[in-house]
């Protein structure tokens, strides 16, 4: 399978890199957040097409997964996963933003709620879609560098089945979605990681020259690179069973990349002013969504023996 980018690909991620240079930087607020939610980048993207238009233009699967790689490397949380990976996979158009959830459970935080107009829920075989206006949202407080919400009450109306699709296309654009976002905060954390341990001086060296430290970021490297090739695979293929290995192997190397992360950056890394943790807070939040790593593993690990039988 050729993982290499085709001339397309290349193409749309120049045309979205101007878009993204702008939010790199995170702004420096009197008082610092565990949450930056990237609206003004959410509408920039809409309003450029990459969410697809009034045409009923959709990126195909592989070109929606790459982008939203370039956008988990961003420090702001952006509602963008849905609207890349899920909604055209059940081929409806739907108001967005777009949240995700497996039940309607008011004690369940979801993720992107209070800044989403629909829910889609995986509910057994059936997909719900939820009007959330009339709806009664309660934001959250969570250390986590996303925004959550529950869901307390809705119109009965708001409510409807839709038909045509299952909660399988559901959960695989969400695992795959899943799964770049974790690829791409992966890939900002170690990145700023390598680049701090270069810096910052201990013993009169630079850190980063001592073997150990050498190591373990080689290693995290080495995951991430292979979560690379594992993500396109599945985002190509387009197999259930693809998908839910690549994300699998995503959710169980988040606590040891992150936890180097953070050893490496000391007491800095830890700093509500210092953009580390806007990726791994996010990390931590998306390591345990759609059951984590043990439910993805087993999952797979079902349906290769399914094909198998």
């Amino acid at each position: 399978m050729d993982l290499d980018l085709s001339s397309d690909q290349r193409m749309l991620l120049s045309a979205i890199e101007p878009l993204l240079a702008q939010h790199r930087q995170l702004p420096q607020p009197a008082a610092p957040d565990y949450v930056v939610v990237g609206g003004d980048l959410d509408a920039a993207l809409d309003a450029a097409g990459f969410y697809g238009d009034a045409d009923g233009f959709d990126l195909e699967r592989a070109d929606a997964a790459l982008l939203l790689d370039q956008i988990a490397q961003c420090p702001f949380a952006v509602p963008a996963m849905a609207s890349l990976t899920v909604a055209p996979a059940l081929g409806i158009a739907l108001p967005r933003p777009i949240a995700l959830a497996e039940s309607l459970d008011p004690r369940v935080p979801i993720r992107f709620l209070a800044q989403s107009r629909t829910l889609l829920v995986a509910q057994g075989e059936q997909v719900l879609a939820l009007d959330l206006e009339g709806a009664e949202i309660v934001p959250q407080d969570t250390i986590f560098a996303y925004p959550f919400a529950r869901l307390a009450s809705y119109p009965a109306d708001a409510l409807r089945p839709l038909a045509g699709v299952n909660a399988q296309q559901l959960r695989d654009g969400w695992a795959l979605g899943l799964t770049f976002e974790i690829l791409g905060a992966l890939r900002a954390a170690h990145a700023l990681t390598v680049d701090y341990v270069k810096q910052r001086h201990q013993f009169k060296r630079a850190i980063g020259a001592f073997q150990a430290v050498q190591h373990r970021l080689a290693e995290g490297a080495t995951h991430i690179e292979a979560l690379h090739y594992l993500a396109h695979r599945a985002a190509i293929g387009g197999d259930s069973a693809e998908i839910a290995l690549a994300t699998s192997y995503a959710q169980q190397h988040v606590p040891q990349i992150v936890y180097d992360c953070h050893q490496f950056h000391g007491a800095m890394g830890l700093t509500l002013e210092y953009v580390l943790h806007h990726w791994t807070y996010k990390l931590k939040a998306l390591a345990g969504e759609l059951g984590g790593a043990s439910v993805q593993g087993r999952r797979a690990a079902q349906l290769q023996w399914s094909e198998a039988a």
